[in-house]
């Protein structure tokens, strides 16, 4: 009994660890020639995970390895940029 509850333990902590690795934290600033864009719309493509940069045109958010962020500004072209 002991030993089967160890080795169930051991099973569900090796797909926990699984689902870390996959996903990652992205960090960026989007900014142009001018300086930092604040309100900039940074969103991970086919998905619904996004976010805005905030004051200095700062944003953090959590994307898997291999992802495409959709980067957009009012007035400015749209850009696709790969993790």
């Amino acid at each position: 009994m002991k030993i089967t509850f160890l080795k169930s333990l051991l099973v569900l902590g090796a797909f926990l660890c699984f689902g870390f690795l996959q996903a990652q934290e992205v960090s960026g600033t989007v900014s142009d020639a001018s300086g930092p864009l604040p309100g900039a719309s940074v969103l991970v493509k086919g998905t619904t995970n996004g976010t805005q940069t905030d004051f200095d045109g700062n944003y953090t958010l959590t994307a898997e390895e291999g992802a495409v962020l959709i980067v957009s500004y009012i007035g400015y072209k749209t850009q696709e940029v790969a993790v």
